[in-house]
């Protein structure tokens, strides 16, 4: 149950609250830079085919920024779950196997152990 009525959620979510920002940000200067700079190189003229250059980036940051929020962040969530709640909790105690027959018992008494080489003594 949330403490907070909901007109101001918004307000109390931190800036921080995601952790990714920063990586989302070095994508979109370094990748979204290249391909705006590709672009404007490719509609001034001085190199037509910056054009596929800046398509290229454009895609790639796309990838990029489907990459970290479809498949980074849920595997972050997932071992920051597992980690934080390792050692937290005794493991269930193990149970006896089950077993539905009886060991038989043996009827035959055991023999000694063949020595495999000639002078040494079988153990009693």
């Amino acid at each position: 149950m949330p403490l907070l009525p909901e007109s101001l959620r918004g307000r109390a979510e931190s800036i921080d609250a995601d952790p990714f920002r920063y990586l989302r940000g070095v994508v979109a200067f370094v990748v979204g830079g290249g391909a705006l700079v590709a672009l404007l190189l490719a509609l001034t003229g001085v190199e037509p085919r910056a054009l596929i250059l800046a398509g290229v980036l454009w895609t790639l940051f796309g990838v990029l920024s489907g990459l970290v929020d479809t498949v980074l962040e849920p595997l972050i969530d997932l071992a920051n779950r597992m980690l934080s709640s390792a050692g937290l909790c005794e493991p269930a105690p193990a149970s006896p196997p089950k077993r539905p027959w009886r060991r038989r018992a043996c009827t035959r008494p055991r023999r000694p152990p063949i020595s495999s080489a000639p002078g040494l003594r079988t153990p009693e």
